[in-house]
């Protein structure tokens, strides 16, 4: 049975109907631009240490909640999911209202890969969940020397 470790519920405010949930130091913009290009295409796109996610609004605020868990959720039947890597044991949303959820929130299990879900509502009462839980270690950064 899995265990919910944290909740945190956000307001986003898309800029050109789209957010990023992200590792904050993985700001590469060629997987910035792999993950937004395939969000266009598909709602939802995945790079690198993040996943990009179009809105139905075009202006206005978006409720987000991320939940972490020590195992996978019973209930997070996902319309989208993909291992992502939080090397620095952080993440953040590039479009969150509040500084700190732009900045960067301390993931319990520390820097890790984790599974992440996805859901949405995505009608006039547009909203987005995501379940994420530690499914292994970071890989270890390429060593600079070789």
């Amino acid at each position: 049975m899995a265990n919910l470790l944290v909740r945190r519920r956000m307001l986003v405010h898309p800029t050109y109907r789209m957010f990023v949930l992200h590792d904050p130091e993985c700001d590469d913009s060629s997987n910035f631009n792999e993950a937004i290009v395939a969000a266009i295409a598909d709602s939802v796109g995945w790079a690198y240490g993040m996943v990009a996610v179009t809105t139905v609004a075009e202006v206005g605020r978006v409720p987000v909640t991320v939940e972490i868990w020590d195992a996978a959720a019973e209930n997070a039947g996902a319309a989208w999911f993909a291992d992502l890597d939080f090397p620095s044991g952080r993440y953040c949303i590039d479009a969150a209202v509040e500084a700190e959820d732009r900045l960067g929130i301390d993931l319990p299990g520390g820097p890790a890969v984790y599974r992440v879900h996805l859901t949405a509502r995505r009608d006039a009462e547009e909203e987005y969940l995501f379940h994420l839980w530690r499914i292994a270690d970071s890989p270890p950064l390429p060593d600079d020397d070789e």
